[in-house]
């Protein structure tokens, strides 16, 4: 998902507390079942918190969302991708997979969507589709 922060944040979860500074960011989640109700469940304001994100966009407007329907996990590969090419936002959302994020700050919103990286992905036969919120 694509979630922009209007203005300097201090996003606090349980222990761990993060500095978000104004911008266009990149978060990367796994919903094996349901996607588009995931999705959908997260655009939503008024909803219990149960995931980093949920924190996150309580104070900023989703974007857009771009899904991979997959049977296999691919969270992981995809955070790896994005983490070579945007600033990592340390332990948000992470940790139950071998990287450090699942958050990136994106400073260029056309290297965002330069299809490069995700080829890997698309040729094991996983679909993409984008969600763009109508407002």
């Amino acid at each position: 998902m694509l979630i922009k922060i209007k203005t300097q944040t201090e996003l606090k979860i349980s222990k761990n507390c993060w500095d978000l500074m104004p911008g266009l960011y990149a978060y990367v989640g796994s919903a094996m079942n349901n996607i588009e109700k995931r999705i959908l469940r997260h655009l939503r304001k008024n909803k219990r918190k149960h995931w980093h994100i949920d924190y996150l966009t309580e104070f900023g407007e989703v974007i857009c969302a771009v899904m991979f329907p997959s049977e296999n996990r691919i969270e992981e590969t995809i955070s790896k991708m994005l983490s070579k090419r945007f600033e990592p936002i340390p332990g948000f959302g992470a940790s139950d997979l071998d990287v450090d994020t699942n958050l990136f700050l994106v400073d260029d919103i056309e290297d965002f969507f330069e299809p490069v990286d995700f080829l890997p992905i698309m040729a094991k036969g996983v679909k993409n589709s984008a969600h763009r919120d109508p407002q």
